[in-house]
């Protein structure tokens, strides 16, 4: 979530260095994301916690944004019930508990991957992730990431403590049963961020290949690189929900803040926020913050996969500075609302032919 502060900063840098004094020094904006869930993290000046502002709060939003547009066409969840339900909570409108309490109930998987499981507090996350990777049986194998520490919005270098929080090890017992979770997109529409399943054993590269597995990142049907065709090293083999299996070999990519996701099977709702999760169960016991269960609860794809325990009501909380703004906004006559559902993949056929 980008807060006030910092889009004011991107802008004026943007004028800078294009030498441009046009809004954002003339570059054309498109932004999208929902103020109704996470706000952004508050700010701090020694012991002083400085209250967050949101991008609309920006000195620069209203010359940069001209006519912002309500996009109501939802991908996640397929379910109108559903939908309408979430749409409610995000407004923090409470008025039908019952499909929520009924959520409350078991729910059982056959094939053996068993739920993602979202609680509030990292402290909660960490202690049930390690008390569940000690249960399991077999020798540890531990995948070492090679980290680059990168710059702050101060440009400064991050520290090694700060480093540490974006990405935890991948930690992986020389056994099968451990359940783990992406943290990137790997497959659009196969395997996003959230995606779950299963380590189901352990091969080289080139013995997957020569198995005709399906390897991370890599063309089935190219040549792998040299150093993976060499490499003796044992990579984990997952078998995702969707019935995908796949090698899992290491991946480059940025992480620019210091809220990473941690790769097992419990996470932090605000390390959740972007992923879709076919199997959900949500604690709500220690929810702290406005938007936390609504960010939570739709990360699930469907109520059939969906477990809430500890839901209350009072849990359940609108940012107001986003409602007031959220209101002001419906009475703009600049606003233009997309009613109509786009068919995408046309859209981008008519638009590249």
């Amino acid at each position: 979530m980008v807060d006030g502060q910092l889009f004011d900063k991107l802008e004026e840098i943007a004028r800078i260095l294009r030498r441009n004094d046009a809004p954002f020094g003339g570059i054309q904006l498109v932004l999208s994301g929902d103020f109704f869930q996470l706000p952004p993290v508050p700010n701090r000046n020694g012991d002083e916690i400085i209250p967050p502002t949101f991008a609309f709060d920006a000195r620069t939003w209203n010359t940069c944004i001209d006519r912002p547009m309500i996009l109501n066409r939802v991908f996640r969840q397929k379910d109108q019930t559903f939908v309408n339900l979430l749409n409610a909570m995000r407004f923090g409108k409470m008025e039908n508990l019952e499909p929520f309490r009924a959520l409350a109930r078991t729910v059982e998987y056959t094939d053996g991957i068993k739920p993602t499981e979202l609680l509030s507090r990292r402290d909660e996350v960490d202690r049930v992730n390690i008390t569940r990777l000690n249960d399991l049986p077999g020798n540890c194998e531990t995948y070492q990431a090679h980290d680059m520490a990168g710059l702050n919005s101060k440009n400064e270098r991050i520290s090694t403590q700060q480093m540490d929080k974006l990405l935890e090890r991948l930690v992986v017992p020389k056994s099968i049963g451990l359940k783990v979770m992406l943290v990137k997109n790997l497959s659009q529409g196969r395997l996003v961020n959230g995606s779950t399943g299963q380590v189901v054993g352990f091969s080289t590269a080139f013995d997957a290949i020569q198995r005709h597995l399906e390897v991370a990142k890599l063309d089935i049907n190219a040549p792998p690189p040299p150093e993976l065709a060499r490499s003796t090293q044992l990579w984990p083999v997952v078998k995702f929900v969707n019935g995908v299996e796949m090698l899992m070999v290491p991946q480059e990519f940025t992480i620019n803040n210091a809220d990473g996701g941690m790769e097992a099977r419990r996470d932090q709702v605000h390390k959740s926020q972007g992923q879709t999760i076919e199997r959900v169960k949500v604690d709500l016991k220690n929810t702290f913050e406005k938007g936390q269960a609504y960010v939570a609860i739709s990360r699930a794809t469907t109520m059939e996969h969906l477990q809430i325990l500890n839901f209350h009501p009072s849990k359940v909380v609108a940012h107001p500075r986003v409602l007031q703004w959220y209101a002001d906004f419906q009475e703009d006559d600049r606003v233009r609302r997309m009613e109509e559902e786009m068919d995408l993949e046309g859209a981008m056929e008519a638009y590249y032919n």
